[in-house]
């Protein structure tokens, strides 16, 4: 497909715009729906370490095996969702750049060109990611298990 000759034909003005608007609006739910779905990892992973941090301080296995299999399995899910929310936050970061290639083709960080003295979006703006407070939480909720856990249990 590399070495194969393709046809351009460029565009005119108003399917410029129709295109940059198009990626524009899917990048646009891409990151709405990205936001919803860290949300709910989140909010499921934090939940169901709740749920088993209020269960074993009622019911402690006894059996050093049993604690170990249960801290294994609350490290591997700790694992995946830290994994999950990391690379959605890389995705983001992709999302970010390519609103950044809109809006200068737009020319909403110039000077100028739609009020007098500033810019419609400064360049300044920055990404505000929640990667490290997500992943703050799942630290301090796999670290509460494991004081559970282990924590002088004998």
């Amino acid at each position: 497909m590399k070495n194969e000759q393709r046809d351009f034909h460029p565009l005119d003005q108003s399917q410029k715009f129709e295109a940059l608007r198009m990626l524009h609006d899917t990048q646009a739910e891409l990151l709405r729906f990205m936001s919803m779905f860290d949300f709910k990892i989140f909010g499921g992973y934090i939940t169901l370490q709740l749920l088993l941090g209020g269960w074993l301080s009622e019911h402690m296995p006894t059996s050093k095996v049993t604690r170990n299999g249960i801290g294994i399995i609350d490290l591997a899910l700790a694992a995946v969702t830290t994994v999950l929310i990391v690379k959605a936050y890389l995705r983001r970061t992709e999302i970010a750049g390519i609103f950044k290639n809109i809006n200068d083709a737009f020319l909403f960080t110039e000077i100028g060109a739609y009020l007098p003295n500033s810019t419609i979006i400064p360049e300044e703006t920055t990404f505000r990611p929640w990667c490290a407070s997500y992943i703050t939480g799942i630290v301090v909720a796999l670290a509460g298990i494991g004081l559970i856990l282990f924590g002088g249990y004998k």
